[in-house]
């Protein structure tokens, strides 16, 4: 079995590969998502994005609950966070908020909690990765 790091790895190193045959083709991260979740797929037989989004908003309240228990600036900013969240009805909006909620819980930059690390160099990439 390979581990985590290679098969996300190797997803998207090949979607760098698919990338460059396609010159003068834009370049956008929305390329890799597709075949992160074919791999996962295949590796786990499981939808990625469905099961991930599932157990959030299954989590969503207990995880609420213990954000309003924040205190300090963390929790001023968690509170104004929610307040958005209250504001609106779409599941989309309620799940950003939730996740920008963790980050801050968890004194995480929220703009780093997705990365995209395209490299031809195995070790360069696992640094990046490292590095978040």
């Amino acid at each position: 079995f390979e581990t985590h790091d290679v098969v996300i790895y190797r997803a998207r190193h090949t979607t760098e590969e698919d990338r460059s045959t396609h010159e003068g083709r834009p370049q956008h991260t929305r390329e890799t998502t597709p075949m992160i979740n074919r791999e996962f797929m295949r590796i786990t037989t499981v939808p990625l994005t469905s099961k991930f989004l599932s157990q959030l908003d299954e989590c969503s309240d207990q995880l609420v609950k213990v954000f309003i228990n924040k205190g300090g600036v963390a929790g001023k900013e968690i509170r104004s966070t929610i307040a958005v969240m209250d504001r609106s009805d779409d599941i989309e909006v309620r799940r950003e908020c939730i996740l920008k909620c963790l980050c801050t819980y968890l004194h995480e930059d929220s703009g780093k909690l997705v990365g995209e690390y395209l490299s031809s160099d195995i070790a360069e990439a696992k640094k990046k990765i490292a590095e978040t």
